[in-house]
């Protein structure tokens, strides 16, 4: 089943964040990374990232703290994002790992053995250099060894696997993709990250196509082409450190040097035939465009004029107050009790007694993340409303915590789809209604929606207007039955 978040993606390329229409028609802003690299991205591995795995990402981008082991210590997102895309280079994809677990695929090859002994020589480079340094009849026979079907989707599947296993849906969305890595003309840049809506049963339909395969953008835009017709995903690929491309991105051939205007010529020539001749006449689909256009007219006509003052927008403020006010908000810690951990006393039991000993102790918000387990999500939960909480913990948790007023005592155990959690409430926030100085930019963006929808139902009446509506009743006879025909099926 394809993800929903092509419009998302979309957004972000053009806004630089993603947004997307909510049930309740408003706009709603979302934070995420489009590209970040993981120690299976052979130059990331040797540049440091030896510990962090696709999977580590994930967790760590939902806000679930992670053992670093470059800093030795457990590292935590003060605040979670949206969604995250791993795009790992497809080139060499996970090789430093099945080379540093000997993985028998790859050791079976000769060119396997040599990069293992390449890699435990620190003077070597290791295997991002002899890739690079491998050339013709070399390269291609290395390529072969260690690009293989096999060894290819084995590592693809890893990151497949670690996607799945951190997707939540309405929390946190991962997106599957890589970084295709071309380099032509000595080195200049033509990266794209690719990014795709495939869940893990699609996306294990293909592998990621690199620059073994091709270095021409064209080859990369026809394989997504055809994995689409194939697979139904929609892909983005997105430029990736342009600047260093030596002007090839912002290039006005394509990489057989024809001009890219000789298709503008092309298509005016046709347009222009197709005008003369009449062929837009009758044509459902042209004429949808041209109403469309008109809208667009009509929307930009009424906000030309639109410049509200303080006194218009506290007013619309204060008529649609539902709409602004902000949920009651909760602040607490908590040391958490996971299920899947068999404890000879029973989960509550267990809580119970670390409960007396937090108390004993006057363990308080700094000092909590040293007791208990690792929580299913975040360790502090800092003016989050009841439905963000139920979001993460269910609604039994939610309903308990939320119910609970602040204090400097440890209260609960309270049951959770995970376990046993032991909360410390410091704060809670009553329901209010921002001033106009905190929302401003929303209220204006929602008034010109207004403006703009009553300008246009009326500028539609006033057009109407100009014409004569003659409606005429017709009358639909059942066509007869053609002798010999198949019986139509009726879609549902």
């Amino acid at each position: 089943m394809k993800k929903q978040t092509v419009s998302m993606l979309v957004a972000a390329l053009v806004c630089a964040v993603a947004r997307a229409a909510g049930a309740d028609g408003q706009t709603h802003l979302y934070w995420g990374d489009l590209h970040l690299h993981t120690n299976y991205s052979i130059d990331a591995y040797a540049t440091g990232n030896l510990g962090v795995t696709p999977e580590m990402a994930y967790r760590f981008a939902r806000g679930i703290p992670i053992d670093n082991p470059n800093l030795g210590t457990k590292i935590q997102m003060r605040r979670p994002l949206d969604f995250l895309a791993v795009t790992d280079h497809a080139e060499m994809l996970g090789m430093e790992i099945l080379l540093k677990d000997k993985d028998p695929r790859v050791l079976a090859t000769e060119w396997g053995r040599k990069m293992l002994a390449l890699r435990q020589d620190p003077r070597s480079g290791g295997v991002m250099r002899a890739q690079n340094n491998a050339k013709c009849a070399e390269r291609k026979e290395m390529l072969q060894q260690l690009a293989s079907p096999v060894i290819r989707q084995a590592t693809w599947e890893s990151e497949i696997a670690a996607a799945e296993k951190n997707y939540v849906p309405g929390t946190f969305t991962t997106l599957i993709g890589w970084e295709w890595t071309a380099m032509p003309d000595g080195g200049k840049n033509l990266h794209r990250c690719v990014i795709s809506d495939a869940d893990g049963e699609a996306a294990r339909a293909f592998v990621p196509f690199s620059n073994y395969e091709s270095i021409r953008p064209e080859d990369l835009w026809r394989f997504l082409k055809q994995t689409k017709a194939r697979t139904g995903i929609d892909f983005l690929a997105i430029p990736h450190n342009s600047n260093l491309s030596g002007g090839l991105m912002f290039d006005m051939v394509d990489s057989d040097g024809h001009p890219l205007s000789d298709r503008y010529v092309r298509e005016e020539a046709l347009f222009r035939e197709a005008s003369a001749m009449g062929l837009a006449e009758g044509d459902y689909v042209i004429r949808r465009r041209l109403v469309q256009k008109m809208l667009y007219l009509l929307d930009d006509t009424a906000t030309e004029s639109f410049a509200p003052n303080d006194a218009a927008l506290l007013g619309y403020l204060h008529a649609h107050e539902d709409r602004y006010r902000e949920a009651p908000t909760i602040t607490f810690t908590q040391v958490f009790l996971e299920d899947a951990i068999v404890r000879p006393e029973g989960g509550e039991r267990a809580a119970e007694r670390l409960k007396r000993e937090l108390e004993a102790h006057h363990v308080g918000f700094d000092r909590a993340p040293r007791y208990g387990d690792r929580p299913p999500y975040l360790q502090n939960y800092i003016r989050r409303t009841a439905a963000f909480v139920e979001n993460q913990l269910g609604a039994n948790f939610a309903s308990h915590v939320t119910a609970l007023q602040p204090s400097d005592h440890w209260q609960g155990p309270i049951r959770s789809n995970y376990g046993y959690h032991l909360v410390l409430v410091r704060q809670r926030e009553a329901a209010r209604l921002p001033e106009l100085a905190q929302i401003r930019q929303e209220v204006s963006d929602d008034l010109l929606r207004d403006v703009v929808a009553a300008y246009r139902e009326k500028a539609i009446k006033d057009l109407i207007t100009r014409y004569r509506v003659q409606k005429t009743d017709v009358a639909i006879a059942a066509a007869a039955p053609v002798a010999g025909a198949a019986p139509v099926a009726r879609s549902r």
